[in-house]
């Protein structure tokens, strides 16, 4: 264990990473080279465990946590896209993406995959997910019924404002300083409200469907403190949405949350 700096605010950092593979099990390997990179661009004192260290092919992801919460994320290149976070710990995040913009449903496998393995390690028992049809996005087997119904995904952006998007197409990044939290949860119930509207996926067929609200690209939103504040402030729409359940997912099982049950 690496120790820096003597404050008593300690900052844990834990590495998580995904090898997409049969059955989403994951790998643990060595970082410690890109551990140190970011111990040294990190302005407060920190404990990095190099033992909760994770690694899929190239890519990596941190997070800090400080007081057991989600306070900044960073990443190497994924996808052509990197992006990062901050909680300022004041009711404000600073978000930052980089690259290209993703197309269409270009990222639904991975943010299925990464919400399955999620329930997978709640004691859920789902194959590797595939593209499903209608209201499927994609679709996950049972692994211990061969005859159950499969677990049926449906993916929404967690941000469908579509400006912000025309803008990391244009410009190639989205950088937003110091935005207030309850700004956040607001253009997520954005999202959540375009999937209740009844002309897309009728109330009666809800009861079976797992929407996944898309943070994988802006991992920020997947904070604690946005997911406290959006299941306060927007409580009485997450109780009466009839799915299954509901999840923001964001490019790790560590950010990726149920929205309607705490």
């Amino acid at each position: 264990m690496l120790v820096l700096g003597a404050s008593a605010a300690v900052m844990l950092y834990f590495w998580r990473a995904r090898k997409a593979r049969r059955r989403l099990e994951c790998e643990r390997d060595s970082a410690d080279g890109f551990v140190n990179r970011l111990a040294e661009n990190h302005g407060r004192a920190i404990n990095l465990g190099l033992e909760d260290a994770y690694r899929v092919s190239d890519h990596f992801a941190a997070e800090a946590q400080h007081e057991a919460k989600t306070v900044r994320f960073r990443e190497s290149e994924r996808g052509g896209r990197v992006a990062s976070a901050d909680d300022h710990e004041d009711g404000t995040l600073s978000l930052t993406l980089s690259g290209t913009s993703p197309q269409g449903e270009e990222d639904t496998l991975s943010v299925c995959r990464v919400l399955v393995c999620t329930l997978n390690r709640i004691r859920e028992e789902w194959d590797e997910p595939v593209n499903g049809e209608r209201n499927c996005d994609c679709v996950a087997a049972s692994l211990v019924d061969a005859t159950a119904q499969p677990l049926c995904i449906q993916v929404v952006k967690a941000v469908v404002e579509p400006e912000i998007w025309r803008t990391l197409a244009s410009t190639g990044i989205i950088a937003k300083s110091k935005v207030a939290v309850e700004t956040l949860t607001d253009l997520i119930v954005d999202a959540l409200k375009k999937k209740l509207d009844p002309k897309k996926i009728p109330p009666k067929l809800r009861a079976e469907i797992v929407l996944a609200l898309d943070a994988n690209r802006l991992p920020g939103l997947a904070f604690d403190s946005v997911v406290n504040t959006f299941r306060e402030r927007h409580r009485a729409i997450l109780e009466g949405t009839g799915f299954r359940s509901i999840w923001i997912v964001g490019p790790t099982e560590s950010l990726t949350k149920r929205l309607d049950k705490a």
